[in-house]
């Protein structure tokens, strides 16, 4: 073999062993930078399953709030509802002033009704802010539900009336303002979650200083009043097998608050079957006394007129002894439950009812 020969061998050798070494250089970058991305790709993966946990965490918290409050616009905060009741401040004071009830409880029942929409529209026919019934609307003088200024004067009018027929009971004004008086007026309140979602949107309105500040004048007669209240002598109620606390306000008319603080009851305030409670006593025989809560609906400023009771009439009521009901002209389902007392789910459920749930005059309807 030549020189030439050996050197040319030698030369094959080494290029062959720098292509190995490049190649086994090539591979150990490649495994190095798979495991980088391997390792960022589970970092990634890692901060991603945190924040699913942490949506999901907040998730369940808001569906507990709107199971606790019963889901709605009265969920939102006061500074939002505030907010969106501030475009109609012009029409609620006035319609306050007007007719002696509280700012704040009329935009609570606005808050439930339509969530502060001007041009809303219920399934049976109600109209604007306050959600009225067409034939609600022709008793109250409304000839467009849709005007922001008769809707809310026409509903705060309303409102008024029932605090009046019920003695400034606002719980049972609250429900005969969405189930009607028929059905208020056998002693029950039909539609207690409806009142609650009011009553919780009620203490965001009045939670701001600004919305139920009430007159020093006003606040000495409260004072007074109170006195005379603890003065006065406490009765008592013998608790009954299955009653609550709201159950025994409701057959009383002493307020949740007041039977806490006469029986000193603990959370959750559970009573006892034979337990007896201490309430107040009664103005008049046959007449409960008027409940605390009358003087928290005052409006704020001046107290205006007593709303007159014959200024709106009561509907008659049918009696339930018959089978039927005669569709009269501008009817609705919800018109016929509140003159027969027979619920609206009856009501479709008797007369295989479909939607949109509607009824012609004369049409006669089965109510059992």
């Amino acid at each position: 073999m030549s020189l030439f020969d050996a050197v040319k061998d030698v030369s094959s050798v080494r290029l062959v062993m720098n292509k190995i070494f490049l190649g086994l250089l090539s591979m150990t970058i490649v495994t190095m930078l798979s495991a980088v991305s391997i390792g960022s790709n589970e970092a990634n993966a890692a901060s991603v399953h945190a924040q699913k946990s942490a949506h999901k965490g907040k998730h369940r918290k808001n569906r507990r709030q709107r199971r606790r409050t019963g889901g709605g616009c009265q969920t939102l905060s006061s500074s939002t509802l505030q907010k969106k009741a501030s475009q109609y401040h012009k029409s609620i004071n006035s319609a306050s002033k007007k007719y002696g009830v509280n700012k704040s409880l009329i935009k609570a029942v606005i808050t439930i009704e339509s969530c502060f929409k001007s041009r809303a529209r219920g399934s049976l026919g109600e109209k604007g802010l306050m959600q009225l019934m067409p034939n609600t609307a022709k008793r109250l003088k409304v000839r467009n539900g849709y005007n922001v200024w008769q809707n809310v004067h026409g509903g705060t009018k309303y409102l008024g009336w029932l605090l009046k027929r019920y003695n400034g009971n606002m719980n049972r004004a609250i429900a005969a303002y969405n189930a009607g008086e028929g059905n208020i007026d056998k002693g029950r309140i039909p539609n207690p979650r409806y009142v609650k979602k009011v009553l919780h949107a009620y203490r965001k309105f009045s939670s701001s200083k600004s919305v139920n500040q009430v007159p020093k004048a006003f606040q000495k007669s409260n004072k007074k009043q109170s006195k005379q209240s603890t003065k006065a002598a406490a009765s008592i109620y013998v608790v009954k097998s299955g009653d609550t606390v709201y159950e025994v306000m409701r057959q009383t008319g002493t307020s949740v608050s007041d039977i806490i603080k006469l029986n000193h009851l603990k959370r959750p305030y559970k009573v006892e079957a034979g337990q007896q409670l201490k309430i107040k006593a009664k103005a008049k025989e046959g007449k409960l006394s008027k409940p605390s809560v009358a003087k928290s609906i005052a409006k704020e400023g001046k107290v205006g007129k007593p709303l007159v009771a014959k200024s709106i009439q009561p509907i008659k009521q049918k009696s339930r002894t018959g089978r039927h009901y005669i569709v009269k002209s501008g009817n609705t389902v919800y018109e016929v439950m509140r003159q027969t007392g027979v619920s609206v789910k009856e009501i479709i459920r008797l007369n295989h009812l479909s939607a949109p749930y509607d009824i012609t005059t004369g049409q006669s309807l089965r109510l059992r």
